[in-house]
């Protein structure tokens, strides 16, 4: 659903689902719900920020199969996240082919290569100011460069310590 309009400010909306609404087999929703919330006193014009990048920035001898991942302050517009707009390339500039995933909220983006990065490549994470919040504000634009290694990483990872102790 989207709004025809902006919801005017310091606002309660109701929103119902009903049981008339149903899923492509025409199965209908079985337990209908109501619930509200609040609008904020004024729009939205906070930008939302890049609190993190995986693989950190400068990082060498990643796996030939390591994906990328980008947290952000905020909830992220996922229309606003493609190709252009969240690019890998390698050191030639050709773009990575991948597919792009949205978890924690719309706050955590997943890049995941098609197929396997060039060995032994330096590859350009770009996130670009098209990168927009559900207010509309942008990202300030953010670059950052890592090098694969030789092959993949196919080694398992495993627990060092963990605090608490066991038992504690």
């Amino acid at each position: 659903f989207t709004p025809t309009a902006t919801y005017p400010a310091s606002t309660n909306i109701q929103v119902r689902l009903l049981n008339t609404i149903t899923d492509v087999a025409g199965n209908t929703l079985l337990n209908p719900q109501n619930f509200t919330f609040r609008t904020a006193v004024g729009p939205d014009s906070t930008p939302p920020t890049v609190e993190a990048v995986c693989p950190v920035a400068g990082t060498t001898g990643l796996g030939t199969n390591a994906i990328v991942l980008a947290r952000f302050s905020e909830p992220i517009h996922p229309e606003s996240v493609n190709a252009s707009s969240f690019r890998v390339a390698d050191d030639e500039g050709a773009l990575v082919p991948g597919t792009i995933a949205f978890s924690r909220g719309d706050r955590m983006v997943t890049f995941t290569p098609a197929e396997p990065l060039d060995p032994e490549t330096v590859h350009t994470v770009t996130l670009s100011s098209r990168i927009i919040d559900l207010g509309g504000n942008a990202i300030d634009p953010a670059s950052l460069t890592f090098t694969t290694g030789p092959g993949a990483d196919v080694a398992f990872p495993e627990v060092l310590s963990v605090n608490p102790v066991n038992g504690a």
